[in-house]
């Protein structure tokens, strides 16, 4: 009988131990996966670019300081073919959301977004002549505030769902300058059709953001591309 008894025993526990090892298995297999995102540079008729720089970057959540840091993951230059190719190993519980960033002298910034968690993904991105956005920056007695810092704080392409951002922690010496002594900036390589918002901030006056959110999903933004008479006003601090 208790030799019975210890054989039930013993089946059950090899039993439990092979479930327990299976999930873990299970669990293991599922804590991490491989995505790739690939695609291609093209001009405006939609041939292949060589020699453009894209990057990929992620803003990193740091659990410390409870912000969120840039993230350089990967970078490459296009061939004759114009293609590129990053790879992520990820878990899959965990949000992660990419930037791609393709840059060449001469030509406007391009960009594009890839969610991580959704898989491996396909783009395009085409880079055509550089868009204009400029202005001022004045006090409240609209004298010329020079050395005041200008940033694009959001970057737009599109509408609705098919909406690309692209926000300055990410690539901020493209989408950060300093006024000249006339208060003046400029930023000139802003694609076509994109739209967005500007932070300012100089020593001894509070920062202003143009963006004031309206709880809208796919905002509109302030500002256009093509615009140069944009006049940005920090108040006293």
């Amino acid at each position: 009988m208790r030799k019975n008894w210890m054989a039930v025993l013993c089946t059950g526990l090899v039993f439990v131990f092979l479930v327990v090892l299976a999930h873990a298995q299970g669990v293991e297999s599922k804590e991490t996966k491989q995505v790739t995102c690939t695609g291609k540079v093209v001009d405006e008729p939609g041939r292949p670019m060589a020699n453009v720089k894209v990057s990929l970057h992620e803003m990193v959540y740091d659990e410390a300081t409870y912000t969120f840091d840039p993230k350089l993951l990967g970078e490459m230059q296009t061939g004759t073919d114009g293609v590129f190719s990053f790879n992520e190993t990820i878990e899959d519980n965990r949000y992660r959301y990419g930037y791609i960033i393709a840059v060449k002298e001469g030509l406007a910034l391009g960009f594009d977004n890839w969610s991580m968690r959704d898989g491996d993904k396909e783009l395009q991105i085409k880079l055509g002549p550089p868009k204009e956005l400029s202005g001022i920056v004045v006090d409240d007695k609209d004298a010329p505030v020079s050395d005041a810092q200008v940033t694009i704080s959001m970057l737009a392409l599109g509408d609705g769902s098919e909406r690309k951002n692209l926000n300055s922690p990410v690539v901020p010496k493209l989408l950060t300058m300093k006024t000249d002594t006339a208060g003046k900036f400029a930023f000139t390589h802003i694609p076509a059709g994109a739209t967005a918002e500007f932070i300012v901030e100089k020593s001894g006056k509070a920062t202003v953001s143009t963006y004031k959110s309206t709880g809208e999903p796919y905002q509109k933004l302030n500002f256009t591309e093509g615009q140069k008479d944009i006049r940005l006003v920090p108040i006293q601090a």
